[in-house]
């Protein structure tokens, strides 16, 4: 019954590493999927404002045939378009790399996602607010804990096993069968013939190494035990430093937002006082540019938000239910 007893804790720990390693993919994926739409939306953000620096170093351009500006001044908003277009190319490899990268964590060939999601998406959207309850309950989710847990009553029912054989073992040793002369009767209930004898087997003189398979199955018991409180206070590490990241990146993300919408009234009100002629073409440059750092950063943030929300998820065992 003991020898049962581990072996059924000993599968229960393998399906438990098994959807420990499904929920680590499925963590991975998601955050390979924020990445590649983070990339895709900056790669439109840094298209468009090419376009628009673009527009207004053509116009500088018509200006400075009228000899309204310097060449100084082409030659700034010149090196402004080239900055912004030298941002297209790593952001054009790093949307390769996560499509081939989701391919691949999904089972497939590279390139077999491209159909699919090379079209922009925006940002998956967060829930309002995330109920985390009792922490401690939710834990015991967590497939790694469970793993563990099962190891340790697996271990401690080796110790039973190996305490058995300090008792005598008996053993039923028989044989059944059919004798007849003639063939066709030896389905007759006559026919059969049974034969058991018990066979008692106790090794006396071996209680050595017996107790000593025990205590190493002991220490054993002991191993997974620390094993056990080692992935237990890991956990509780984890998902407070999840909650921690997520909280502090929630309010990172609510002053970038702050700063999106100041940077985009400042760069109005510039382009206005410029057209006005009351500010120089570097204070247009110059609010353009943290217009677009600004919303970047915003778009950066989000993203890193929603990681933040997926590993809180994994660490709290939220959205995960055994079967």
């Amino acid at each position: 019954r003991r020898a049962i007893e581990a072996a059924s804790a000993q599968t229960e720990a393998v399906n438990a590493d098994l959807a420990d390693t499904q929920v680590s993919l499925a963590a991975e994926v998601a955050q390979v999927y924020i990445d590649l739409r983070s990339q895709q939306q900056r790669l439109a953000l840094a298209n468009q404002s090419a376009a628009l620096e673009q527009k207004t170093l053509d116009l500088i351009r018509q200006q400075r045939a009228r000899g309204v500006v310097t060449d100084s001044d082409v030659e700034r908003q010149t090196t402004q378009v080239e900055n912004t277009k030298a941002t297209l190319i790593p952001l054009d490899e790093q949307i390769t790399e996560s499509l081939d990268q989701l391919a691949v964590l999904t089972g497939q060939a590279p390139g077999a996602l491209d159909n699919e999601l090379s079209s922009p998406a925006p940002l998956p959207s967060l829930p309002a607010s995330v109920a985390v309850e009792d922490p401690a309950s939710l834990l015991k989710q967590r497939p790694d804990i469970r793993a563990a847990e099962r190891r340790l009553a697996a271990s401690n029912a080796q110790i039973g096993q190996h305490e058995a054989d300090l008792f005598p073992k008996v053993t039923m040793l028989g044989f059944i069968g059919s004798n007849a002369a003639d063939p066709g009767h030896l389905l007759r209930k006559s026919s059969f013939t049974w034969l058991g004898a018990p066979y008692l087997q106790w090794d006396v003189l071996d209680f050595g190494r017996t107790r000593s398979q025990v205590r190493q199955a002991q220490a054993g018991r002991d191993e997974a035990e620390a094993n056990y409180t080692q992935t237990v206070l890991a956990a509780l590490q984890d998902a407070n430093n999840s909650l921690s990241r997520y909280g502090h990146q929630r309010e990172s993300v609510a002053r970038l937002q702050t700063i999106e919408v100041s940077a985009n009234r400042s760069s109005t009100l510039m382009q206005q006082r410029y057209e006005a002629g009351a500010s120089s073409l570097i204070d247009l440059l110059d609010t353009e540019r943290v217009q677009f750092d600004a919303q970047q950063n915003l778009i950066q943030g989000r993203a890193e938000l929603l990681k933040d929300f997926v590993s809180l998820q994994k660490s709290l065992g939220l959205g995960w239910s055994s079967s």
